[in-house]
């Protein structure tokens, strides 16, 4: 296997241990061969925010040309896990290694355990994170060591714009011009003042208070 890149290379060993011993080995290769695109942004968000996680999906593929395959966001279609991922071991790396992570803080993603365990693994990591703020969120949502890194909301143009901007320096690239992404930047603010699909969650957006529901499943 010397002509093979290596990652191809550890496949192909993989795949002759599995021969030798295929009842035992078989599970670990077949976690191992699943190759994937390099992943460049993980987004960490709640299921409840969906459509919130698509209009972030959508613009970010319009301003910074990222292909949806290089984009982590389990619950946005083209984004999700490949069929036959080994769901925990993929996720565990995926936002370690991702260039890039995004955590899409809501009154619903903050009570979620899986979002506030990938902020913390990312952070515990000493790794770039991104603190993303909507539906009625505030930075007085960020708790403990996550409070003291800056947040950007999806509450102005000039937000967002500044975020794309941070983006794009991290992932080295240019950033697309503003005409030519400016109706998904529209829907992802429109996207943004509204509350989660949880129907316990009430936002009072003019007196400052959120009423947080129970945790959720990211």
């Amino acid at each position: 296997d010397g002509g093979l890149h290596p990652e191809l290379s550890s496949h192909a060993a993989g795949a002759r241990t599995c021969r030798n011993n295929p009842l035992k080995e078989w599970p670990r290769f077949c976690r191992m061969a699943i190759i994937t695109m390099q992943v460049e942004l993980f987004i960490s968000h709640s299921s409840d925010d969906q459509r919130l996680a698509e209009a972030l999906v959508d613009l970010l593929k319009a301003a910074l040309s990222v292909p949806v395959e290089a984009i982590r966001c389990t619950s946005v279609d083209g984004c999700k896990l490949p069929t036959g991922a080994h769901t925990e071991t993929q996720l565990r790396r995926e936002l370690l290694d991702a260039p890039a992570f995004i955590g899409l803080v809501t009154p619903s993603s903050i009570r979620s355990a899986y979002v506030l365990f990938e902020l913390g693994a990312r952070w515990g990591a000493e790794k770039s994170v991104f603190p993303l703020l909507a539906a009625g969120a505030d930075a007085s949502l960020l708790r403990g060591p996550l409070s003291t890194i800056n947040a950007r909301t999806c509450y102005t143009h000039a937000e967002v714009h500044q975020f794309i901007a941070d983006l794009a320096s991290i992932l080295r690239k240019t950033p697309s011009g503003a005409a030519g992404y400016q109706r998904h930047l529209e829907a992802l603010l429109n996207a943004a003042k509204q509350p989660s699909t949880d129907s316990s969650v009430t936002i009072s957006t003019t007196a400052g208070e959120i009423s947080q529901p129970q945790a959720t499943k990211s």
